[in-house]
């Protein structure tokens, strides 16, 4: 059809050939799809310094009701970091309770941040001591009820102290290995 109508001939049904036809187009140019580029609203940094995975996991069954935080897996020992100037609130280096050896920050607003089975905490930080964004708390490990299962930290949010509220988006704002 194309050779009989004297276009070149190409065997696609392009715009040319179409218009030749008689056969009218119209094109519409997409909408850009806008990317959502989250924004932190507690967060500074990211709570694991490196190798690291997670997923939003709020309000995933567990044997103690809905999860109320993020688990970032990462390997044992991996550094945990301050993810923002805050206060040491208080600590634990023993195993205790569900969240084994864990540590507690209290920032300038009231807001709590809350880092469970660790492997082990600094040994100079102590309750009331300042930290600064990207400071080294302590390293991930599987202390408390995560006892013999894989490496991770267990990662909260409380603004103002009050109940925790799901993390994972201020994560991923904060987080340098999220595409944008």
């Amino acid at each position: 059809l194309q050779r009989r109508l004297g276009i070149r001939a190409t065997g696609v049904a392009d715009g040319a050939l179409l218009r030749r036809i008689g056969i009218q187009t119209v094109t519409t140019a997409a909408a850009p799809t806008p990317t959502a580029i989250p924004v932190a609203r507690y967060l500074r940094a990211f709570p694991v310094l490196s190798g690291y995975s997670y997923i939003d996991s709020w309000g995933a069954p567990r044997s103690q009701g809905g999860h109320e935080g993020t688990d970032i897996m990462a390997p044992r020992r991996t550094p945990l970091v301050a993810v923002t100037d805050a206060t040491v609130d208080h600590l634990s280096r023993t195993e205790t309770g569900l969240g084994g050896i864990h540590i507690w920050l209290r920032d300038a607003e009231g807001n709590t941040y809350y880092y469970a089975h660790m492997e082990s905490i600094v040994a100079s930080l102590d309750p009331g001591d300042p930290v600064t964004t990207g400071q080294i708390l302590g390293s991930v490990g599987n202390s408390g009820d995560a006892r013999g299962g894989p490496t991770h930290v267990h990662f909260e949010i409380h603004p103002g102290g009050g109940a925790a509220t799901d993390p994972y988006r201020d994560l991923r704002a904060v987080d340098s290995a999220t595409p944008r």
